[in-house]
């Protein structure tokens, strides 16, 4: 089969939706697939073409204009699209988040091939950072275009239920998870923990809908309350040096660390090191970053929001709180439980193994092939 995936940005530029991309992709080869990547080419550093892993990649030309270089991708992305269509007779067209559903859609009118969209979250209008005060026409633009793909992948049971308020076929749209390295993410050889002191770290942008800012005042709670307990927060956003002044105004500069941007390679490496993993997300279309906290044997902290509910069940393989009630009430209650970690945290592990391996994700994907061809 003659695969084209189109996503905006892929390798060596590598988040949840492009380690997804590309975690497909190789695996599609790995079968014996031709397998092409359409994608933007961010850095001049970036080779226009190359071939990783059996996949060749095409990086086309884009405006990196701050704000609208998204949107500005569609035109080049579509042009080298249909050029790789016509020059090497594809017959399944794949796109991923947006704009990628956009310029499906037109391939899609213009060839008639059978097309694949995949959802993430953040692409369908549902978040302010991405769409700002234009969330509500950009979902209206984006349901009509994924009304014409033969199927529409969503990583989360959330999100199918957001794409059949946007009018699409509850028939045409399939659940399957993200995924995660199992033997990569692993318990081994963390660091030596003080029993007296909790870690926690988060990764995530450092953006409103993650809630940053909360999560650090109810460090500030539980720290005058006599807890010993630190917090690094890894990523980069625009809530950056907010983040930075309400540390300062807390007098928390010893206890809570911004660390900056670690690749996601690095995250395995990272994350045994701390002993609790959380995010108070208020919006979230899946939650990779809680996947592979449990996967290090971390006990992990969520809410009840987005696609979170299908990766935590609360008390048995992590912990839920609920952002409408005492937060840092709900965090001692936690803490109290202690004794009850380890067994949670192998709960969490085991969830991971069991629903998120990449060898059960991508076999499933495989069978959402067999439903278009």
């Amino acid at each position: 089969m003659k695969i084209l995936h189109i996503i905006t940005h892929y390798y060596p530029h590598v988040y949840g939706a492009e380690n997804f991309a590309m975690h497909l992709a190789q695996h599609q080869a790995k079968q014996g697939h031709e397998v092409y990547v359409v994608t933007g080419r961010w850095q001049d550093s970036w080779p226009s073409e190359e071939t990783l892993h059996k996949v060749k990649i095409y990086r086309v030309e884009v405006n990196k204009t701050r704000y609208i270089q998204t949107i500005l991708s569609i035109w080049p992305l579509t042009r080298k699209a249909r050029q790789i269509i016509q020059s090497k007779n594809i017959e399944v067209i794949h796109s991923h988040i947006y704009p990628g559903m956009l310029v499906g859609a037109k391939l899609k009118k213009e060839f008639a091939l059978p097309w694949l969209a995949t959802i993430q979250g953040g692409d369908i209008g549902d978040y302010k950072e991405s769409f700002g005060p234009l969330g509500t026409t950009f979902k209206k633009i984006i349901g009509k275009a994924l009304q014409k793909a033969d199927l529409v992948h969503a990583v989360s049971s959330y999100l199918k239920k957001e794409l059949v308020k946007m009018e699409l076929d509850n028939k045409k749209i399939t659940v399957v998870p993200n995924g995660v390295d199992v033997n990569k993410f692993t318990t081994q050889n963390p660091k030596p923990k003080n029993n007296n002191k909790i870690k926690l770290v988060t990764s995530s942008r450092l953006e409103t809908k993650n809630n940053l800012t909360q999560l650090v005042k109810v460090v500030s709670d539980l720290t005058h309350k006599d807890y010993d307990i630190t917090l690094d927060i890894y990523g980069t956003g625009s809530l950056e040096q907010a983040l930075k002044t309400e540390i300062k105004t807390l007098r928390l500069e010893k206890i809570v660390k911004l660390k900056g941007y670690v690749k996601q390679s690095k995250l395995s490496i990272v994350l045994p090191n701390y002993d609790v993993f959380v995010r108070l997300s208020t919006q979230e279309g899946f939650g990779i970053s809680f996947i592979e906290a449990m996967a290090c044997g971390l006990l992990t902290i969520g809410t009840p929001v987005g696609g979170i509910t299908d990766i935590i069940t609360d008390r048995e393989n992590a912990y839920l709180i609920d952002l409408n009630k005492n937060i840092s009430k709900q965090f001692i209650s936690i803490i109290k439980d202690r004794k009850n970690w380890p067994a949670i945290s192998r709960n969490g592990r085991n969830t991971v193994t069991e629903k998120f391996a990449w060898s059960k994700v991508l076999t499933q994907m495989d069978q959402l092939y067999k439903k278009i061809i």
